[in-house]
């Protein structure tokens, strides 16, 4: 019976608390992490391309990739091989209310 408890755990540790939500080709960052945190990183796959995704609880909430604003908050996943930088940034209010 301990056959799926590892993965469980890991689906909970990445969905549930750092917030990793794919859907489709787009994907969204909405954590769930103590308020003492700084941040952290993700480097997701998908296909040949390579998402670098850095969380910072820092200030007004956003989204960048690859330097651009992201007015919907929604990660678009493309497979071109290549590397691609993800900054988001969340509000520690935010983040501690929940």
């Amino acid at each position: 019976w301990y056959t799926g408890s590892a993965s469980c755990m890991y689906r909970v540790g990445l969905e549930q608390i750092l917030g990793f939500e794919k859907r489709g080709d787009r994907l969204r960052i909405d954590p769930r992490v103590p308020s003492g945190w700084k941040g952290f990183s993700i480097e997701y796959r998908f296909g040949r391309s390579l998402y670098a995704i850095k969380v910072q609880q820092n200030g007004e909430p956003s989204v960048r990739m690859d330097g651009r604003l992201l007015d919907d908050g929604e990660i678009p996943l493309v497979e071109d091989g290549q590397r691609h930088e993800v900054v988001v940034v969340t509000s520690p209010s935010t983040v501690a209310a929940r």
